[in-house]
């Protein structure tokens, strides 16, 4: 007998084993870029949703300040009329409610009130998320 011992034959050659590893490290790697690719597309559907809604947000609220400005230059139209009124050389008591009539019931306040509730009412495109 001999004393020397035979490594054994491995089954696969190390080019063969390196060849599958960078088949697997392709495979994965395709599969990883079409996940990121998924998530990042979601994402960004979901990014300009929200910015849209912002803006639509901002849109209204901007809307709403108008509306308040008008409102508030009404009121004080209306106490410039009290003020009149409370003078002594002012306004007559009749002339005083026909102004305040004019003002709270005409089409000053009416555009007033619509400008108010266009401005106060939910976007359409409001989904509720």
């Amino acid at each position: 007998m001999s004393d020397k011992t035979t490594t054994p034959e491995p089954l696969v050659s190390d080019e063969r084993i390196a060849s599958r590893v960078e088949e697997y490290i392709l495979q994965y790697r395709t599969e990883i870029t079409r996940v990121a690719k998924e998530y990042r597309d979601e994402y960004e559907v979901d990014r300009r949703s929200h910015l849209s809604r912002i803006q639509e947000l901002e849109d209204q609220v901007k809307a709403l300040r108008e509306a308040g400005g008008e409102a508030m230059d009404l009121i004080s139209s209306a106490q410039s009329v009290l003020e009149r009124y409370l003078q002594p050389d002012g306004h007559t008591k009749e002339r005083c409610m026909d102004l305040l009539i004019g003002l709270f019931d005409g089409p000053r306040q009416r555009k007033v009130e619509s400008a108010w509730d266009a401005a106060s009412k939910p976007s359409n495109n409001n989904t509720g998320s």
